[in-house]
């Protein structure tokens, strides 16, 4: 249930695997959701040192296999990223994130001074040094999607849109059907991929509550009439922003804001980020847009002479300990959930599926799957 970028990853690697998958949407295109509104960045450097930081590296490592498998391209690239340490503070947390990621066998090079100037001449001369991660990676997420599900047809799957999913038959605890407005479909399991809606989905199974929240965030998307940056750039403090729950931001009602900039193939650039809990309020706030721009402005002056053209809005999937639930369904058999990754969705979906189908299998599975488990928050 879902075809975003979750949903589309378990339906390829399930159909991969010779199971028979139907694909349930409930808006009348694919892709509907949060992952037509978000940036494409495939990142490992930014995960905590717990079990996503191994997921992470691992589904890196299946988008790379993906770029040869899939049917159609989606602008897979490599192009490294540049973490910026705007304050010698901030270059101090570099340098510490330099030695962990050298530990955990990630390349990585400290950069300042004229090397700095040289590899991104655009970027503000008072920033006082970065750090170059050449194996972090990017993809077009809508693009990526789409490639996910059509190679999922290919192997036999079927999507249906404008087929929301409206309650569920049980017999004996088990999953037997789905309702949807064409009739009861029939099946032997149902992986609920439906982001910020899984909760939704939940309570007709029995569940009362998930502490799953949706987490608001906008993306710029300016016009690109120059080589504005030879790679994506984040601050270094981005990962604070990213697993803080609230306040301590540069916005005053508590949304969090961090620079982030991603070139793509399209010759476009996304710009980045907030971080809101306002419900599942989807308008776009100018004002957090503004913030935004301006930071981006700070790191690289130029971008105020590039036309904005459009702003996103998604709302990201989170979990109060800040990883995914990737599990069974105790309660009922046959039901998977796969959902919570927060802004991590487009880096973890393929590892998401992978585990997905080996779970559906009985197959044995890697220790981290553990941290993942729903009843986390069950229990």
């Amino acid at each position: 249930i879902g075809s975003g970028i979750i949903g589309a990853s378990c339906a390829y690697f399930l159909a991969r695997n010779g199971m028979r998958v139907h694909v349930l949407e409930a808006q009348s295109t694919v892709c509907a959701g949060t992952s037509r509104a978000c940036d494409g960045l495939v990142l490992v450097w930014d995960k905590p040192l717990d079990a996503t930081f191994k997921f992470a590296q691992f589904s890196a490592n299946l988008w790379r296999e993906l770029a040869d498998e899939l049917p159609i391209p989606f602008d897979y690239a490599q192009p490294g990223c540049l973490v910026i340490a705007e304050s010698n503070e901030a270059f101090e947390q570099a340098k510490m994130l330099s030695q962990r990621m050298h530990q955990l066998g990630e390349a990585c090079q400290m950069v300042e001074g004229q090397d700095l100037r040289a590899f991104a001449p655009h970027l503000s001369h008072d920033v006082r040094g970065a750090i170059y991660l050449p194996s972090e990676a990017q993809v077009e997420p809508r693009k990526a999607t789409v490639a996910l599900l059509r190679g999922a047809m290919e192997y036999g799957a079927h999507i249906s849109i404008d087929a929301p999913a409206l309650d569920f038959q049980l017999r004996n605890s088990r999953i037997v059907a789905v309702r949807t407005p064409r009739g009861n479909l029939s099946c032997s399991a149902v992986v609920i991929a439906a982001g910020v809606w899984t909760p939704i989905l939940l309570t007709k199974l029995g569940m009362p509550s998930l502490p799953l929240r949706p987490r608001k965030g906008h993306v710029l998307v300016l016009e690109r009439t120059y080589n504005i940056a030879p790679c994506p750039m984040l601050e270094v403090s981005y990962t604070s922003a990213v697993q803080s729950c609230n306040s301590n931001s540069t916005d005053d009602d508590g949304a969090q804001i961090a620079f982030v900039l991603e070139p793509t193939v399209e010759q476009t650039v996304l710009l980045g980020s907030s971080r809101q809990f306002v419900g599942m309020n989807m308008d776009v706030d100018l004002r957090i847009a503004q913030a935004i721009a301006s930071r981006a402005v700070r790191f690289v002056p130029t971008l105020s002479s590039q036309l904005l053209l459009r702003i996103y809005v998604g709302l990201r999937p989170w979990t109060p300990d800040g990883m995914p639930i990737i599990s069974p369904f105790d309660d009922v058999d046959g039901i998977y959930i796969a959902t919570g990754h927060e802004g991590s969705g487009i880096c973890m979906a393929p590892a998401t599926g992978w585990l997905i189908a080996k779970m559906m299998q009985g197959d044995e599975l890697p220790d981290y799957a553990k941290a993942f488990t729903i009843n986390r928050f069950i229990n």
